[in-house]
């Protein structure tokens, strides 16, 4: 799991570059949950989403 804010570019992107790798490894496990300012959830999503999408369609 990644999360944080950021205090650079380059922390960014190793922090993507890790979650990517976990995506590879074990795509069951990957989501993600956008929080805004105040943290509140504004929007998710899970590899179970995705394999809706796929079987069911848009």
């Amino acid at each position: 799991m990644t999360v944080g804010t950021f205090a650079t570019l380059s922390e960014a992107s190793s922090a993507g570059l890790a979650a990517l790798k976990a995506i590879i490894d074990q795509p069951e496990a990957a989501g993600f949950l956008l929080l805004d300012e105040r943290g509140w959830e504004v929007g998710n999503w899970t590899y179970w989403d995705q394999v809706a999408i796929e079987l069911l369609g848009d």
